[in-house]
């Protein structure tokens, strides 16, 4: 947790340092499509800021009103992500669109602009990269989301110095033109977003099940392995499945030693792994085909 959390406080001091900045050569240059990028940069600091929030609950041991655990809320702070930029891609779209109709003037401090716009895509990608190795690391989709949001600015700011480059030879309507491009960008961010969220709040399976059954048939008291369910997310894993053991192994024997052994295999095969809740069946027919409970036709 200290570390996420580390992480999270270096990328917002990084992100407020670009946004200012942005937003200063912005409001100065009567640039629209680098206030427009000022903003979004700033719409990173809240976001680091719900993110350390998040992380200090969602790590919070499990208890009886929250059995599983509450890893979910990192999720939660993932789609507020997703929201805040829904709503700015609107935001800026609407001012784009303002800015093509009606271009205006801009004051001639090109060259500063120029130096401040490459000082920050700089800082971006130390950013990205840096976050989004941790986030790896640490297996935090917070942290992957949030990279990938600071990902997406590079490509922003680049697009915006080429706006630069035809606002500064007369081409005025470039900025409006570019802030809407930059409203697409950002939708588009918020839509992955919002994917990744949800394949975690719906169950999508995590680990293939084959993998799984590949771990577990190296016991040498495995006879079978079917049923195998995964879900959660690549740093709280939760396994469901079925193990088939010798029919005249005494239930002591498969609850206390295989299923035991077999839970502390996955363990150490399946970084992430939370909780493995196996069900003992006998290694006959009817062991073999009782891949069906009382409330599912099969348990896939």
């Amino acid at each position: 947790m200290k570390e996420k959390t580390s992480v999270l406080i270096i990328t917002l001091i990084l992100n407020v340092a670009v946004s200012i900045a942005k937003i200063v050569i912005g409001l100065i240059a009567n640039l629209t499509s680098v206030l427009a990028d000022g903003f979004h940069s700033l719409s990173d600091s809240f976001i680091n800021i719900i993110g350390i929030f998040s992380i200090k609950l969602s790590n919070k041991k499990a208890d009886k009103k929250h059995p599983y655990g509450y890893e979910k809320y990192e999720t939660i702070a993932t789609i507020i992500i997703g929201c805040i930029c829904l709503l700015l891609a609107f935001e800026v779209l609407k001012t784009g669109i303002e800015k093509i109709v009606n271009p205006g003037g801009y004051l001639k401090i090109i060259t500063i602009a120029y130096f401040v716009m490459v000082g920050t895509i700089a800082l971006n990608i130390i950013t990205f990269l840096y976050e989004g190795r941790k986030g790896k690391q640490l297996k935090s989709e917070l942290l992957v989301a949030d990279a990938r949001e600071t990902k997406s600015d590079v490509l922003v700011s680049l697009a915006v110095i080429a706006g630069i480059f035809f606002i500064s030879h007369g081409i005025a309507i470039a900025d409006g033109v570019l802030t809407v491009i930059i409203s697409l960008l950002v939708f588009r961010n918020s839509l992955q977003i919002f994917k990744d969220a949800s394949l975690i709040l719906t169950d999508t399976s995590i680990v293939s099940p084959e993998r799984i059954e590949e771990v577990v048939m190296k016991h040498p008291e495995a006879r079978f392995c079917h049923a195998i369910r995964s879900r959660g997310k690549p740093d709280a894993i939760y396994i469901d499945l079925h193990l088939g053991v010798d029919p005249d192994m005494t239930v002591e024997k498969a609850h206390d030693v295989v299923s035991h052994e077999v839970k502390l295999m996955l363990k150490k095969e399946i970084p992430g792994l939370k909780s493995v809740n196996i069900h003992i069946e006998p290694d006959n027919e009817s062991g073999r085909q009782r891949k069906r409970s009382v409330f599912k036709e099969i348990d896939f």
